[in-house]
Formats: C-alpha cells, sequence, structure tokens
C-alpha cells in the first residue's frame, strides 16, 4: 500500500511505434468490508424478503491494481513483472542517485483503500445460474444494476459503482458512492420511497434489447462502459434480462 503516493520515472517518452503498447497497470475495485462501518436507517425488504438492501456509511473499499509488481525494499522502486527482465537490476532513485537496495523476488499487487457511501443488495431464495454460466450472469446483474441505479435516482453513471461480494453460501451485490466519503446516492435506494423499486425495474428495462444487440452479448447501450472493459466479454444482457423480469419484476408490476 503506498501511503505517500507514486512517483514516475524521468525518462524521455520514446518514439512511438506501429504497435499498440500493452495495456498495463489497470486497477479494480474490491469490498473491503463494514466493520467500522455505520447503518444508516432500517434494512429494506421487498420481493416477499428475497431481496434485502441496507445502507452503509464509512463503508472500506479496495482498489488494487490487476497487474502485479516487485518492489525494492529501500526506495520504493517497482517494475510490472512482465517488463524485461534486465529492469529488474540496479535502478536509480526518483532523485536519480543510484539505488543497492534488493527487489523482492516475489511479485505483489499495489492497491490503496477509501471509504464511502454503500447500499448492499441481499438477494435469498431466488434461483441462479450454476456452473460457466454463472461467471456471465453475476457481472452482467450487476451492471445491470448500476445501470439501473443511475436511471432511477437521476444521476451520473460516473457516480455510482458497484461490485459483487460473496459471504459464505450468500451473494451480494454493492453499490457505492463513486467518491471518496460519499453522496448520498446509495442512502437513497433503501430512505427513498419507491427508490428501490424503481431501480430493480429501470435495470430490467435497460437490458430488455432496446439497445439492439442480441441477448447472449452486450453494448454500450445496455452493459458496457469504459470502466468495464475488462467484463465485456462475460456481459450478457440476456442473463441479466431473464432473471430481472421472471424473478424480480413480478413482484412490482402486477396488478
Amino acid at each position: 500500500m503506498p501511503e505517500f503516493g507514486f512517483n514516475t520515472h524521468n525518462d524521455k517518452p520514446g518514439r512511438p511505434g506501429d504497435r499498440r503498447p500493452r495495456r498495463a497497470y489497470t486497477t479494480e475495485v474490491h469490498f473491503s468490508g463494514k466493520d467500522q462501518a455505520i447503518a444508516q436507517g432500517d434494512p429494506r425488504i421487498v420481493a416477499d424478503g428475497k431481496i434485502t438492501a441496507t445502507a452503509w456509511r464509512d463503508a472500506d473499499l479496495a482498489v488494487i491494481t490487476r497487474d502485479s509488481f516487485k518492489v525494492c525494499d529501500r526506495c520504493g522502486y517497482a517494475v510490472a513483472t512482465w517488463e524485461r527482465a534486465s529492469r529488474n537490476g540496479p535502478h536509480e532513485t526518483p532523485w536519480g542517485k543510484s539505488c543497492g537496495g534488493r527487489i523482492h523476488s516475489v511479485p505483489c499487487q499495489l492497491g490503496y483503500e477509501f471509504k464511502t457511501d454503500i447500499c448492499q443488495i441481499a438477494l435469498a431464495g431466488l434461483d441462479f445460474p450454476a456452473g460457466d454460466r454463472a461467471n456471465s450472469f453475476w457481472p452482467s446483474l450487476l451492471y445491470a444494476l448500476v445501470e439501473g441505479c443511475a436511471v432511477a435516482l437521476d444521476i451520473s453513471r460516473d457516480d455510482i459503482g458497484g461490485v459483487l461480494f460473496r459471504e459464505a453460501a450468500s451473494h451480494s451485490i454493492i453499490l457505492y458512492d463513486d467518491v471518496p466519503g460519499g453522496a448520498g446516492h446509495t442512502w437513497r435506494i433503501v430512505n427513498e420511497s419507491n427508490a428501490l423499486e424503481s431501480m430493480l425495474l429501470a435495470a430490467r428495462d435497460r437490458v430488455a434489447g432496446e439497445c439492439g444487440c442480441q441477448p447472449e452479448t452486450s453494448c454500450y447501450g445496455c452493459l458496457r462502459t469504459f470502466s468495464n472493459q475488462r467484463h465485456h466479454e462475460q456481459l450478457r444482457r440476456g442473463d441479466a434480462f431473464e432473471f430481472l423480469d421472471q424473478q424480480i419484476a413480478p413482484y412490482f408490476t402486477a396488478s
């Protein structure tokens, strides 16, 4: 955990080539826990007890690099594990002096934690896909709910984020205010009248097919965004739509 930030090297940029540079240093958000978080109101229980939404303040999330690094034990110099082995030898500190520290052979991931407000949506007593299909179902459902939240609360898509959380045998979806310290959006899901129901129905409508893509894929009109590129090949709007339309929507749309 680089507590004091990061420094970059002082090398001049090289000549651009014809090949695309390797994508690296991308990060992913993980739910760290809510041991010190404070519940914001009572949980909201809908769909005959199958969906429970709870708002928490000051929950912990962690941003972690997907690529790993080898780090010097003296100056903090780090080299990505996919780079040339020759970079693992002598190196300079950020101030241009030679460093005699040892670069650890065991790679690690870099990251930091931040606190923000979350809404934990627990799902119980519902039928979930298993096996290989589960690998596409859960991220598809997650981003359908994130999109539905932005529509239902009339906020920017960039203001809300989401992660999956599995605890024992239960699954939860964590929606979080994508601003350190929180912005009040996740509180609204639980505490504003009909906000949770509106979010679930908006999520169903988002993946209903008006975007024009096939059920076994996804596009930027339904689930894909720049920030979830790592999951694009997994996202299938049809998986999310089938679940939301058949198991969730009937609780809120029946006359």
